[in-house]
């Protein structure tokens, strides 16, 4: 691996998250790249995390400690801890999750060797509520993550690496508005400006933790409208916004009405869009993605069966 002598600022927002707190920590003080710094931003813990973190502080001067005089909420958080931070990378993390120890080191080579490149994540593996273990992928290249990038989150948040200056230009970093989905929201305005690249390997431990049904359905509402807005967005500033509706996308986002839209309708709105990323090679693993969930419901199943019918039958007519 190449020398590097780049300061990386890892910022991790915490609140009440004693349970994992010093697992998480450990693995960034334990990093095989020595250069960097660990800004904390507590948003007034009430379990003894500030404690913890204080005394991190008194025995590693890496460790710095940043107090929210009140409750702020996670993009809060973030936009403080990254306007205190002094690296020429920022990585981010989360207090309950675990960096294997040469993430640093390999994801600021990355971003050393390639300036263009203003993001760099990585695979993940997922520990889930079941106590199983799950490896989450994302594709490897530019073109490829912002495609994916139209559809879902192409980063996940805790296992990236952002060019400090690749956000100088923005108007604001993160949209304290936006509660949940604030690193899509992030990525669908830096989209246009840098490009994105993604280790073809696992470089965290994402803990999945369980919430109550009636909060997760709060979320899962507000997320919904979050995606919508982030969505509308990405198809103006990709120039697709004319061709495509952005009711359909969100249909097919959400795999609603399954029995009821037609397979060419949807074919129709994805070429559209892969239109907008002709050197992207992920469009084939998008298809066949969402044509697959779509099949699932029977109705669908079958009038995908005809639609191919019927083009194979006009084909053997030519």
């Amino acid at each position: 691996m190449t020398q590097l002598n780049a300061l990386v600022s890892v910022v991790m927002p915490v609140y009440n998250a004693l349970p994992w707190l010093k697992e998480a920590v450990d693995s960034i003080l334990s990093q095989t790249y020595p250069n960097l710094e660990l800004v904390v931003v507590d948003d007034c813990s009430t379990d003894g995390s500030l404690a913890v973190l204080n005394e991190y502080a008194q025995r590693d001067s890496r460790v710095r400690v940043i107090e929210n005089a009140v409750n702020s909420g996670v993009p809060a958080s973030l936009n403080k801890g990254v306007e205190l931070s002094r690296g020429t990378y920022i990585a981010r993390m989360d207090a309950d999750d675990i960096s294997e120890p040469q993430r640093l080191e390999v994801q600021a080579a990355h971003l050393e060797s390639h300036p263009e490149c203003g993001v760099v994540g990585s695979w993940i593996h997922r520990m889930r509520q079941k106590g199983d273990v799950r490896l989450k992928t994302f594709p490897e290249h530019d073109q490829d993550l912002k495609l994916m990038l139209m559809f879902e989150c192409c980063f996940s948040h805790p296992a990236v690496m952002i060019r400090k200056s690749a956000l100088k230009d923005l108007a604001h970093i993160y949209d304290e508005m936006f509660r949940s989905a604030q690193d899509y929201e992030l990525w669908s305005r830096l989209q246009g400006t840098c490009d994105f690249y993604c280790i073809q390997a696992p470089l965290l431990w994402y803990r999945e933790l369980a919430s109550s049904v009636s909060k997760q359905a709060k979320k899962k509402n507000l997320k919904r409208e979050r995606v919508r807005q982030i969505h509308a967005f990405l198809f103006k500033a990709n120039g697709i916004n004319q061709n495509c509706s952005l009711d359909l996308h969100e249909m097919i986002v959400n795999r609603e009405s399954r029995g009821t839209l037609r397979p060419r309708d949807i074919q129709r709105h994805l070429d559209y869009i892969f239109a907008a990323f002709p050197d992207a090679s992920y469009q084939q693993e998008v298809q066949d993605h969402i044509f697959s969930q779509f099949s699932k419901n029977p109705v669908f199943r079958v009038r995908r069966w005809l639609s191919r019918l019927r083009s194979a039958m006009s084909s053997n007519d030519g």
